[in-house]
């Protein structure tokens, strides 16, 4: 069944700040490349459930083109590859990997869900959730047949395999209830038919929802071998601020991967946020009321600038477009609202505010940019400044639980910091001074400011150089800190 598609046309929210008040001059923009010419592969988008025709692909392999995301991740969808038995059809797959390929983006394929050719019990043609493992020998067999033709087939061009889609939670592991160990044992036997036609193949597992809250389904299958049979993990942190426990969270999920596996890496595999209020996901909002192209795109390039912070090899955001174009089913049956998380507008796929900040975020966060962890610190009484230049605290919570990193880009430092506030909420920039000490490569004799939800770059007129370089540090000064991520760097990293 057909469903309408909801419009993302939304009253933006007044998140950006009045660079006047602050006596900051703008200068220019971020500069972008199409994504084929880039080589930095920290960032994806999520281009799955294609199997169910939730959106359309070919309004989105231009914007791809563009937005510098390296990686995209797929479904393979067996129902629809085989609708009759023995017999495989590929060509609607074919169209996604080569549209994918083309853009300069790099497809990596989940090999999930089950097939009513062999299971009469899914709520759902797709069967959505249904788990072959559970259906006897002549499934099993089956499901070996169908993997490894789908590697073979995709061989040269796809080498990167995930196995299934979130299977601690119970509406995508049915029927009998979720299981670590069976997963461990699904992972073990999907990996052997991966091999079977592409030894080298780098196998993914994991791809837990809520992330690090699956710790305890995680350890249950490392214990049960899972390390063993793939290379990278994956988590989907989905959560209404994007910082909650992120920190805790990734270095638990370091700690057990070195635990089982010292090799494995780390890849955030799916997660995002609505742009407007109605759809399936309202949930993770906390005021649903408020969501708006603005929250949407201030919680990515937080959820993404966050990752970096935390070393995370890749994050994908989910979704490249709303899924809007047919009822949205899991496997229950149960038809449920249109996923409005898309970076394009399901309406008219037009990029909203959300895409033009992850493409800020993928040009200046590329392979020029590398995580170096660098002291700087945020003062907001003007002590270092003009004393009458002091802000008031505005935010609903101290200045001192802003989030800081720091990395290095061309040799330059470059700062970033923001307050993890509720994102859909509006708070005014405050004013601020950036203790930095210089000790990248580089030192900064050009400040400028980033933001990253524009893209505009501005001049930095204050700043207290020490000198001596012995004691404190130096000083960039009369700057906002916002909700969101704002940049401090040289302006010869641009």
């Amino acid at each position: 069944m057909k469903v309408q598609p909801m419009s993302t046309d939304t009253q933006r929210n007044p998140h950006y700040f009045d660079p006047a008040k602050f006596g900051i001059t703008e200068i220019g923009q971020i500069q972008h490349r199409d994504t084929k010419d880039m080589t930095s592969t920290k960032f994806g988008v999520g281009f799955e459930t294609l199997d169910r025709g939730m959106f359309y692909p070919e309004p989105c392999y231009p914007h791809l083109a563009k937005l510098g995301a390296k990686w995209a991740r797929i479904q393979s969808g067996w129902s629809k590859c085989e609708t009759e038995k023995g017999v495989y059809d590929f060509a609607w797959l074919d169209a996604i990997v080569d549209g994918l390929l083309d853009a300069g983006v790099m497809p990596w394929m989940s090999l999930c869900f089950g097939s009513k050719l062999y299971m009469d019990d899914p709520a759902y043609p797709s069967a959505v959730g249904y788990v072959p493992m559970y259906y006897g020998d002549e499934v099993i067999a089956a499901w070996d047949r169908y993997v490894q033709a789908v590697v073979e087939h995709f061989k040269d061009r796809v080498t990167y395999y995930e196995v299934w889609n979130e299977p601690n939670i119970e509406n995508f592991w049915m029927p009998k209830g979720v299981n670590p160990v069976d997963y461990a044992k699904f992972v073990a036997m999907t990996a052997m038919s991966v091999r079977k036609k592409l030894p080298e193949a780098t196998m993914i597992g994991g791809c837990v929802a809520a992330g690090g809250y699956a710790t305890a389904f995680l350890e249950a299958a490392f214990e049960a071998g899972m390390a063993e049979h793939i290379d990278i993990l994956t988590y989907h942190p989905y959560r209404d601020t994007p910082e909650l426990s992120s920190d805790v969270e990734d270095k638990t999920l370091r700690q057990m991967c070195n635990k089982y596996k010292p090799s494995l890496r780390i890849w955030q595999g799916e997660t995002g946020t609505p742009s407007i209020h109605g759809g399936h996901h309202d949930f993770l909002c906390e005021n649903t009321t408020d969501i708006t192209e603005t929250t949407q795109a201030k919680w990515a390039i937080r959820r993404l600038v966050m990752d970096q912070r935390n070393d995370i090899e890749m994050t994908s955001y989910f979704h490249t477009a709303d899924l809007d174009k047919a009822t949205y089913y899991q496997s229950f049956g149960k038809p449920l609202k249109p996923v409005m998380m898309g970076l394009l507008n399901g309406a008219d796929y037009s990029p909203k505010e959300s895409y033009h900040a992850m493409r800020n975020v993928c040009n200046l966060f590329d392979e020029d940019t590398r995580l170096n962890h660098l002291f700087h610190a945020i003062h907001f009484n003007g002590q270092f400044g003009s004393e009458d230049k002091s802000c008031e605290a505005k935010f609903n919570m101290d200045y001192a639980a802003a989030i800081t990193a720091s990395f290095e880009r061309k040799g330059y430092p470059l700062y970033t910091f923001w307050v993890p506030n509720i994102p859909v909420k509006t708070y005014d920039a405050l004013n601020i001074e950036l203790l930095i000490i210089p000790k990248a490569t580089k030192e900064i004799d050009e400040p400028v400011l980033i933001d990253l939800l524009t893209g505009k770059v501005y001049r930095v007129n204050e700043y207290i150089k020490n000198e001596t370089g012995v004691v404190w540090g130096n000083y960039v000064c009369q700057i906002p800190l916002t909700d969101y991520p704002l940049v401090v760097t040289d302006r010869k990293a641009l």
